[in-house]
């Protein structure tokens, strides 16, 4: 199978990790003798994609294989992210916060509303996914495919994402924590690059927090804290 997934030897990857979730999804990272990032994959029933980096190239496909049985409304979208979100953040703060049982209307400005399950305290977020690119081609065709510089590609897409949330009163974002639907396609190293390059942009935003939540564990990651 991992053959199949990687159409080349097997043997240039060490340090492989495959998790299976519980939607029986397979998600593979290879990475080099140095720790570095070299494939991506995550398959599913009804998607697989493959991202190859290679001297700081991307190749990225994404095919669908099957629709949904049912498609997910926008806010349960956005309650699974804050669900993924929530793994991580309760992981780092120690603290237990769950999806709120009441939920702004679907025209708010906030998306999902968490709250502690010990002191009541409620956190309001903001959600939007890190990468339009991919979802605006695959919302017209089954296959997204695209090539070029990894870092470029996921940076530029990362900030405008923030960038096209700036139009909310700073008052509001101080005490909103904004979460990114993190593209299958983006490493750690991105993330780590992103936060290096361009923390004077993060701390501009004047946001609460804004975190980056992948996929996999690795990649739901907290690019800034206020």
């Amino acid at each position: 199978m991992f053959k199949k997934l990687f159409n080349k030897t097997i043997d240039k990857f060490i340090n492989l990790t495959d998790t299976v979730t519980t939607t029986d999804s397979l998600n593979i990272i290879a990475r080099d003798t140095n720790g570095n990032t070299k494939a991506i994959r995550d398959v599913a029933d009804d998607h697989e994609l493959a991202a190859d980096f290679n001297d700081g190239k991307v190749d990225e496909k994404y095919t669908v294989k099957q629709k949904p049985k049912r498609t997910l409304s926008k806010q349960e979208q956005e309650i699974r992210v804050a669900n993924r979100f929530l793994t991580a953040f309760n992981n780092k703060t120690g603290r237990k916060f769950i999806v709120a049982q009441e939920q702004p209307e679907t025209d708010s400005h906030i998306d999902v509303i968490v709250v502690e399950t010990d002191t009541n305290e409620e956190i309001a977020l903001q959600i939007r996914v890190s990468d339009d690119e991919p979802w605006r081609e695959l919302g017209k065709n089954k296959y997204f495919e695209r090539h070029g510089t990894g870092f470029d590609k996921h940076h530029d897409a990362t900030k405008r994402a923030i960038e096209s949330k700036l139009k909310y009163p700073v008052e509001l974002r101080q005490e909103t924590i904004l979460l990114l639907d993190g593209w299958l396609g983006v490493r750690v190293e991105d993330l780590q690059h992103f936060i290096e390059t361009e923390m004077e942009f993060l701390e501009s935003t004047r946001y609460k927090e804004i975190w980056f939540v992948g996929g996999l564990p690795e990649t739901t990651v907290n690019l800034y804290r206020r």
